[in-house]
């Protein structure tokens, strides 16, 4: 079995691969993801703060990342590829990925975001040594200290909600990938603060993601709550993108004025 250690760096290597195609590869499909990053008013230094990517879908039968990082056993242990009927496959292939790291910054899976309508939403590497999706907090190794320094974490569902909080300088953000909480997650967060304030879709669902982690992960905090933003926007995402593309406006006509 291959050491942890090697499996972290394929991770964070094929990271960099996919953080590459999508800031700089050529073709249709990687125009339509930055195009699709650039309409959510993600900006490119933060794209590569946090290495977002994009994975390209295989080429001559066999998966993009192989043509990078041969060693097929390497990729199969880290949950980078899959193999079903004999065939190998990334299972990320056409998404935009965003790389889930651990709070000592070592990188140990994706979660990836399609773009097309009939697929699932979002989908996370399978378990592995190193990744277990329900004790992954998006974003824990950058918010723990603004976390601990602020006595509050926000916790949001989506991982762009935690990106573009994170542009407009809400550091002490993380997000859990789901519309609740899971216990890992909660136990690694109150390593670092005794109070949260959530911040999940404005929408039934959303509600009844935080009213279930009250009610289950409570117990981890002193004080857990609601953060209220505008009831008009459908999550954080939302709420910033308009905000940024207001201010964008409005400096944009001081100019021409």
């Amino acid at each position: 079995m291959t050491d942890n250690h090697e499996l972290m760096a394929a991770v964070e290597l094929a990271s960099q691969y996919y953080g590459t195609e999508l800031m700089r590869g050529t073709g249709a499909d990687r125009d339509a993801a930055r195009g699709y990053i650039a309409g959510r008013q993600l900006f490119a230094p933060m794209v590569e703060q946090f290495r977002i990517g994009f994975v390209p879908r295989q080429q001559g039968g066999r998966p993009w990342i192989l043509n990078k990082i041969p060693d097929a056993d390497l990729l199969l242990e880290a949950g980078i590829i899959i193999k079903a009927d004999g065939k190998y496959r990334d299972p990320m292939e056409g998404r935009i990925v965003f790389p889930q790291v651990n709070p000592a910054g070592k990188y140990i899976g994706f979660v990836g975001r399609s773009q097309a309508p009939k697929a699932d939403k979002y989908l996370s590497t399978g378990q592995t040594a190193i990744f277990r999706r329900t004790e992954a907090l998006y974003r824990i190794d950058k918010a723990r200290i603004p976390i601990e320094a602020n006595k509050v974490a926000i916790v949001v569902e989506g991982l762009l909600d935690a990106a573009l909080l994170t542009q407009v300088g809400i550091k002490n953000v993380v997000a859990t990938g789901t519309k609740s909480m899971t216990d890992p997650q909660a136990q690694i967060l109150a390593r670092y603060t005794n109070r949260v304030e959530v911040m999940f879709d404005n929408d039934q669902a959303g509600r009844e993601g935080f009213e279930q982690m009250w009610r289950k992960r409570a117990r981890h905090f002193e004080k857990m709550t609601w953060r209220q933003y505008p009831a008009k926007y459908n999550d954080p995402a939302d709420w910033v993108a308009a905000r940024i593309a207001r201010n964008i406006a409005d400096q944009a006509a001081v100019v021409a004025g």
